[in-house]
């Protein structure tokens, strides 16, 4: 929309405010209005935008506030601050405020609602159910697509306003894990709820808070065409956020993952070519292109699950700051140089209130992939709409030490080897056919484990089984349709073991 335009309406809408003021949705959802008043306040310096900011500031609701004690458990009636969606647009509010209030106020109340969001309604992968009102912690309870993709654009925000690596890693969860594996490999169909224990995708009555029989299948619009709608600003609004400007007037590496990015220093144009595998490899590599030497301050994230980040300039180590989880260069950058970043990566486990377990190796959630075999519906159009069922058994648990879980798992990179890199991810990058790596982990079948309901809650305790122990191949939770992400554990087996490689498709 032309600023011109913006500037009339927002005029409109300052001389209507008190008389119409913001209600239902419009309300819980006020903080994107206020994101596009400073967008055009930073352009044109309207005093009116300011006014109308102060107006809507006070009509929006108080999601710093509410999110101090979020609803607990699987939310029986409806509310607008419960309702997925809203949740996920509502924590950039105090990012919003902290804009002409107290940023140290907000970022605490946004640092604290997060804590307190995923202790009541946490999932294995990271984020907060919602199908589609905030459904607890349970693994078969659903993830509105919709809610992925606006968490990501509202964390975006949020790293944005307060500068902080941490929400960073949030968005990265969300990108690479929950906003591929709601969709298929080649981006042609998509679910409207997707579970972390997802063993069936079909037509059926599931214990959703509000959602139809139809909200796991993959298709056009299965449910309600809200995320058939919203779900393409996922990845570009992404691409966008990789890198920001620094106050400093360097660059700050955001998220990671191959891009482009072209910046002015003084008469000097500069590219940066970020080419790398991850999210599935830890090693990045920047290459400078300049048209004179220049000064440029970088500012590049470590997440907080990297231990011992290193960085390299033409392949001699470089000497840095590490600050707020953030590492520090400055140094005068030539044509050619190539900065080569190296994030760590380790299995960790992650345990759960059911008693379960989950395992992620850097930013990448994993699961176990028991195939798929995808069935159109009948009369479908376009694309089609699909059911999808596991080609294999599905029900593993894990025989495993949280404390010493290094030590029992094995990362096996595939693909095309090539240097400097560790793997060459083929396209498409989030499907099963061309994985970019597994991770071995010691366990076995649990027969007795079977579906409610069309979908797979946890056995309680350690889980016996009479099967011999052997390794099972986790990959990466994006690849995955089929999956189990959060695992019953159990003893090592009285049969002793036997080697079974399970096919990732």
């Amino acid at each position: 929309m032309p600023p011109d335009v913006m500037s009339r309406y927002f005029r409109f809408h300052l001389a209507h405010a008190a008389e119409r003021p913001l209600r239902d949705w419009g309300r819980v959802r006020g903080a994107d209005e206020l994101l596009c008043i400073e967008w055009l306040w930073r352009r044109t310096g309207e005093a009116h935008l300011l006014e109308l900011w102060d107006v809507l500031a006070a009509q929006t609701a108080d999601w710093g506030g509410w999110l101090q004690a979020p609803a607990q458990g699987v939310t029986k009636v409806w509310d607008h601050m419960t309702h997925v969606v809203n949740v996920a647009m509502g924590f950039k509010t105090p990012a919003l405020r902290a804009l002409r209030g107290d940023p140290a106020e907000q970022l605490r109340l946004t640092d604290e609602g997060w804590a307190n969001i995923l202790r009541e309604h946490g999932q294995v992968h990271g984020v907060f159910s919602g199908d589609e009102w905030l459904a607890g912690t349970d693994a078969p309870r659903g993830v509105e697509l919709c809610a992925v993709v606006e968490a990501m654009f509202t964390f975006e925000q949020v790293t944005r306003v307060f500068g902080t690596a941490r929400h960073a890693d949030i968005v990265e969860r969300l990108a690479y894990n929950l906003l591929p594996a709601t969709m298929d490999a080649t981006v042609t169909a998509h679910q409207y709820h997707q579970q972390a224990n997802q063993v069936q995708c079909t037509v059926a009555q599931r214990d959703w808070t509000q959602a139809g029989d139809d909200c796991t299948i993959f298709g056009l619009e299965p449910n309600f065409g809200c995320c058939t709608a919203n779900l393409h600003q996922g990845w570009p609004k992404l691409v966008r956020s990789m890198w920001m400007a620094d106050p400093d007037g360097g660059l700050a590496a955001v998220v990671w993952g191959p891009c482009t990015v072209e910046h002015a220093v003084g008469d000097a144009r500069v590219t940066l070519e970020v080419t790398t595998d991850y999210p599935f490899d830890e090693t990045i590599s920047i290459r400078v292109s300049t048209s004179e030497p220049v000064d440029l301050p970088l500012r590049l994230r470590v997440p907080g699950w990297c231990d011992a980040p290193a960085v390299a300039v033409n392949g001699d180590p470089e000497g840095h700051i590490v600050s707020e989880d953030w590492l520090r260069l400055r140094r005068t950058w030539s044509d050619g140089d190539v900065l080569t970043v190296r994030l760590p990566m380790e299995v960790r486990a992650h345990p759960r209130p059911s008693g379960g377990l989950g395992l992620s190796l850097g930013p990448l959630q994993l699961a176990y992939a028991p195939g798929e075999i995808w069935e159109r519906l009948p009369d479908s159009v376009g694309f089609g709409d699909w059911e999808v069922r596991p080609r294999r058994a599905w029900n593993a648990a894990l025989i495993v030490d949280p404390e010493g879980i290094a030590e029992m798992t094995t990362v096996e990179r595939l693909g095309v080897q090539s240097p400097p890199f560790g793997l060459k991810v083929g396209p498409p990058p989030f499907g099963l056919s061309g994985m970019a790596l597994r991770v071995w982990v010691p366990g076995r079948r649990v027969p007795d484990w079977q579906m409610v309901g069309g979908s797979a809650p946890l056995p309680a305790g350690d889980v016996p089984s009479w099967d011999f122990d052997h390794p099972f191949p986790l990959v990466p939770y994006g690849n995955t349709r089929m999956r189990i992400a959060e695992f019953p554990t159990t003893r090592p087996s009285d049969l002793g073991q036997r080697g079974v490689t399970d096919p990732p498709a």
